[in-house]
């Protein structure tokens, strides 16, 4: 398994390998040096994460060549999820709509939880319908239970990372949850 590591935010990000498609996990903290160059395997994947870092637009098309086919449902809700602008939010259930199965925002949310290749598939981008919801399913998990403050305030900054003025547009209910939890 070929492995490369580099830095978001308060985040160490992992890019590996797993069944010959990249895959990306988070680990609080920076306690990892960045690897200093990228496995041949990996380095597609490492530019567009570093492109996203630097608030480069990327080719959503180049990200959809990264993805497995299946789970197909998983497939198509992180490719419906590469559709969301940056910096704006949509719910699991218009992710479910999306998708091509309007009645299932779980399985859109499990989809998401799953998602192999976040920040590129922008599962920071989807909130439940009552709020923001979790960014759990790429941390590394240190202990029974994933620390839930912090992968929320991670997808608050990945969506902050995206667009500067991510916290002074018009307030919506969205947006109003994200400036109560930044604080």
């Amino acid at each position: 398994m070929q492995r490369h590591t580099m830095t978001i935010a308060d985040a160490t990000v992992i890019i590996e390998t797993k069944d010959g498609f990249p895959k990306t996990r988070y680990r609080q903290g920076t306690a990892r040096p960045p690897t200093a160059r990228p496995p041949e395997e990996l380095r597609a994947a490492v530019r567009l994460i570093e492109d996203f870092i630097a608030r480069r637009t990327i080719d959503r098309s180049a990200i959809a060549r990264l993805l497995p086919d299946s789970p197909p449902f998983h497939a198509a809700c992180w490719r419906a999820a590469l559709t969301i602008p940056a910096g704006e939010t949509r719910t699991y259930g218009w992710l479910a709509a999306a998708a091509g199965r309007p009645k299932a925002p779980r399985a859109a949310a499990a989809a998401m939880a799953r998602n192999p290749l976040a920040p590129l598939v922008p599962c920071h981008r989807v909130v439940s319908a009552s709020g923001l919801g979790g960014f759990c399913g790429a941390m590394e998990r240190t202990s029974a239970a994933a620390p839930k403050h912090w992968a929320l305030l991670m997808k608050l900054r990945m969506i902050e990372l995206e667009s500067e003025d991510s916290y002074t547009r018009p307030a919506s209910k969205h947006n109003s949850r994200k400036k109560a939890l930044h604080r």
